[in-house]
């Protein structure tokens, strides 16, 4: 558990880099409901960036973004909630968003998605599925391939070719969104 929650920790809100600048602009981006903009906001508050830290202002702009679809602060999101940080900790919750940001086709997302499917950290404990998500996020994330990698020798063969399978289909579905979502 505690190999996890750092793993996740590492993979979530620092990920990606706010663009210097304006905060004033982004905060008035944001408040009119720039996706983009509310995600940076939320990634300022979460690392102190322009602003004093504050995980709770951070969840509520992550949270503005993330209903609007936005994977990373979906993925961002997950991580507050799974974390507790600034939220309750709620591994639902976190379920819900990880999983939305992974079917967007958020690498973060599908690696986060897969830990706690693999490990059952607020959902049912589904090694197979977990596997899956890790291998579909591998092809992406160089730090998703290396836990991949570990993960697998805990599998027996016969998991492994079952999360392959299910690794396709996951891939299928992502691919499908994303051409649906592009008319």
């Amino acid at each position: 558990m505690r190999i996890l929650t750092l793993i996740l920790s590492l993979v979530c809100a620092n990920a990606f880099g706010v663009i210097p600048g304006d905060f004033a602009k982004t905060k008035e981006k944001a408040e009119k409901g720039d996706a983009v903009a509310q995600y940076n906001l939320g990634l300022c508050y979460a690392n102190g960036i322009g602003v004093p830290k504050d995980k709770v202002e951070a969840g509520v702009w992550y949270r503005k973004s993330a209903e609007q679809g936005h994977d990373l602060a979906q993925n961002n999101l997950g991580a507050l909630y799974f974390n507790g940080d600034g939220v309750p900790r709620d591994p639902i919750n976190a379920n819900f968003w990880y999983r939305k940001s992974a079917e967007q086709g958020c690498a973060l997302g599908q690696l986060n998605y897969g830990l706690i499917k693999a490990f059952g950290q607020g959902v049912t404990r589904d090694p197979i599925e977990g596997h899956a998500w890790l291998i579909v996020s591998s092809a992406n994330n160089t730090e998703a391939k290396e836990i991949k990698d570990k993960f697998e020798g805990t599998l027996s063969p016969k998991e492994i070719q079952s999360a392959q399978s299910k690794a396709g289909e996951i891939q299928a579905g992502i691919e499908a969104r994303k051409k649906a979502n592009s008319k």
